[in-house]
């Protein structure tokens, strides 16, 4: 009998089925529905054990055991979507490369507001309550849309948003976990606040002027085009490292803020620190050569850069981290 386990939670019946198929790829694999993960396609190769080392359990879990939380998410939002992940060997780490994982606690309760602000968005009544939790695991509001690595740490979220008052419970804070759970009016402020900018299909780019047009045309705005978003790319010089009122005017207009820092002008760096200021995301990308000779400034380097060696393969990757961060239009 197959066991009906989720490769990425571990949670078996009844929150997981998996059938054995052959994935749209035409790969040997299976076909997993977890009420945790969404639905996903995962090969054999990656899931399964490894004959010739009897000691690995899985390539997945021997190699990829701290980045499970981190796949499940993933898996969710594009199940979510209706575009259901593949997952094998050959595009495992590709994947995770592409994918922008919370930068803190903070950030992991926006996508928990925004979650819940969607739920109602699609036709539960603002007064009504959401059940959080039936036998330990997450029913209404699954765990991983946070990238949490399991319900323990989800429930420490949803306290920090019950403190923050960006929640309400019908029971005391004393009755741990939480059972039910609404958004306050300030969460409600707070998701329309994220979404200011979230309704635009502008994306501003910020890049030297110096690099080869392949590089916008065929690259970035591929990218853009393939995910449903439209390009913001000013090419008029930037002089005595102002950013005009131009520049103010279409960063505020856009969803996010595509910077690539290869050359390391200063306008592009101030182009960035302006979006930022703004609470707007920036997804940041350098050619692999041009980071490897001079590195970004010293304050950037904290942001999980998406590293390209052409416009081919600066298009594909930065396909699949928009996906993963924003999702297509």
């Amino acid at each position: 009998m197959l066991d009906q386990t989720c490769f990425l939670t571990g949670l078996g019946r009844p929150w997981t089925n998996i059938q054995r198929v052959m994935t749209p790829s035409g790969n040997d694999g299976y076909v997993v529905n977890s009420q945790v993960c969404g639905t996903y396609y995962i090969h054999q190769n990656l899931c399964g054990p490894e004959p010739e080392n009897p000691q690995m359990i899985s390539y997945l879990k021997t190699l990829y055991v701290n980045d499970l939380h981190i796949l499940a998410g993933f898996t969710l939002r594009r199940s979510e979507e209706g575009k259901p992940v593949e997952l094998g060997r050959d595009n495992i780490d590709k994947i995770l490369r592409g994918i922008s994982i919370p930068k803190g606690p903070l950030e992991q309760i926006d996508l928990i507001l925004s979650y819940l602000y969607q739920q109602y968005a699609n036709g539960k009544s603002p007064e009504s309550y959401l059940q959080l939790y039936e036998h330990k695991i997450a029913r209404d509001i699954k765990y991983t849309i946070a990238y949490a690595k399991g319900a323990k740490d989800f429930t420490w979220l949803i306290n920090k948003a019950l403190e923050f008052g960006y929640l309400e419970s019908d029971q005391s804070l004393a009755i741990q976990p939480p059972q039910n759970i609404r958004l306050s009016l300030k969460g409600f402020d707070r998701v329309q606040e994220l979404q200011k900018s979230k309704n635009s299909s502008q994306v501003f780019v910020a890049m030297s002027f110096g690099l080869d047009d392949a590089v916008f045309e065929e690259g970035i705005n591929k990218a853009l085009e393939d995910t449903g978003y439209s390009a913001m790319f000013l090419k008029s010089e930037i002089h005595n490292e102002k950013i005009d009122d131009k520049i103010i005017v279409e960063i505020r207009k856009s969803r996010f803020v595509i910077v690539d820092v290869t050359d390391h002008r200063p306008n592009v760096y101030f182009e960035a620190g302006f979006a930022l200021g703004e609470g707007i995301p920036v997804l940041w990308t350098c050619r692999e050569n041009d980071w490897n000779e001079h590195e970004a400034h010293f304050d950037t380097r904290q942001y999980n850069y998406l590293l390209w060696e052409n416009a081919e393969d600066l298009r594909e990757k930065l396909r699949y981290r928009i996906e993963a961060i924003f999702g297509s239009l």
